[in-house]
């Protein structure tokens, strides 16, 4: 076992599988953020970054990395 800092919210946590860096309290918050995200693109396919940053309080940060990850 090994522990390292959520990189979100920078509790300790630890590591449960290979390549974590979030926290589970964090990554609950991150698989409902993207499935937000994947239900808006759903109806909106063409919405651009923007558009789903307001429409959803979600960081262009937080957007962009999950297209960096092939998430969305």
């Amino acid at each position: 076992m090994k522990l390292k800092n959520c990189e979100i919210c920078y509790d300790l946590f630890v590591e449960s599988h290979y390549h974590a860096y979030v926290c589970s309290r964090c990554q609950k918050i991150e698989q409902s953020d993207l499935q937000k995200i994947k239900r808006y693109l759903r109806q909106k396919p063409r919405a651009d970054i923007l558009e789903i940053q307001e429409q959803l309080n979600i960081s262009s940060e937080k957007l962009l990395r999950f297209k960096r990850e092939g998430r969305i």
